[in-house]
């Protein structure tokens, strides 16, 4: 029973975050470490406590091929721009890619055993 209140309050923790990492992102193109880091570690908890269907090395395999994609297409955008005075992708989007790719590779392991 507490495992699965842990587990409620962790997803809400992080939806929580998400969704105020994407008003401060539309608002003033700034994704706060205050709501990513803790993203971040939730998403990593939740592989912790309830491995199942991913363990954690898997998470962070996803986690590190997630900031190996936003290096790869922040470089991709900032060699081929034009305009040269607002780069196009940002290091909090590539910390962000890299906590998606935690949470991202949970649910769709999830989703292929379903």
């Amino acid at each position: 029973m507490i495992s699965y209140i842990f587990f409620c309050l962790l997803l809400i923790g992080g939806a929580f975050c998400a969704y105020r990492m994407s008003t401060s992102d539309l608002k003033h193109r700034l994704i706060p470490d205050i709501y990513l880091f803790p993203f971040l570690f939730a998403g990593l908890l939740l592989t912790s406590f309830f491995p199942w269907p991913v363990t954690i090395a898997d998470s962070v395999i996803g986690g590190s091929m997630g900031y190996c994609l936003g290096l790869i297409i922040g470089y991709i955008f900032e060699h081929y721009q034009k305009n040269k005075k607002i780069p196009p992708i940002g290091m909090g989007d590539i910390k962000l890619l890299g906590a998606g790719g935690i949470w991202l590779l949970r649910w769709l392991c999830l989703a292929s055993f379903l």
